[in-house]
């Protein structure tokens, strides 16, 4: 009898060891990083957010509505006016988009939909766009137009920074009187 009760208590023990060891599925479930497939934490509607360093004005952002995901300090924007303000490398800028991803993290703004960009040194259109706010670079994989200086430089894949004291183009043609600056 004592050699029974032994085989059952060894029989519920390899069960338990089983059952609770195969609960366990959470590392085979793969993390979801898109924000598309998960429903936002937070949404608002008419939004006006005025961000600071501290002490002084970073940007502003005026928006229909935005999407908040706070756990991956994500938001997603739509009828976006966002504007930065100047610091001692740059200029005022203002872009308007039909939405604008902005990840505070990597501290990107992703630009979609009539995607226009306004600086003292000029006017960037286009249908997408990622502003890098570390090092103020855009990129602009697809078609742009760019008023600069007078002159007008259509292409793809432009790289700049916010000031457009450079650009750089993969596919170029243009308009205008050169100068040597405005190639440089």
């Amino acid at each position: 009898m004592n050699t029974v009760w032994k085989l059952i208590l060894s029989t519920l023990i390899l069960t338990a060891m089983l059952i609770f060891s195969a609960c366990d599925l959470s590392s085979n479930i793969p993390y979801n990083s898109s924000a598309d497939n998960e429903p936002a934490t937070e949404i608002i509607d008419s939004v006006y957010v005025v961000a600071t360093d501290g002490a002084n004005l970073d940007w502003k952002l005026d928006a229909e509505k935005i999407e908040r995901y706070p756990d991956k300090r994500l938001l997603i924007a739509y009828q976006v006016r966002f504007e930065s303000m100047p610091s001692e490398f740059s200029q005022k800028s203002t872009m308007t988009c039909k939405e604008a991803q902005i990840d505070e993290i990597s501290n990107k703004i992703i630009g979609k939909g009539n995607v226009i960009i306004k600086t003292p040194n000029g006017i960037l259109k286009t249908e997408y766009l990622t502003l890098n706010r570390f090092n103020n670079e855009v990129f602009a994989p697809g078609y742009v137009y760019m008023e600069r200086f007078g002159n007008v430089i259509k292409g793809t894949g432009l790289t700049t920074n916010i000031n457009f004291d450079y650009v750089n183009l993969q596919k170029v043609s243009g308009e205008g009187s050169g100068s040597g600056s405005l190639f440089d």
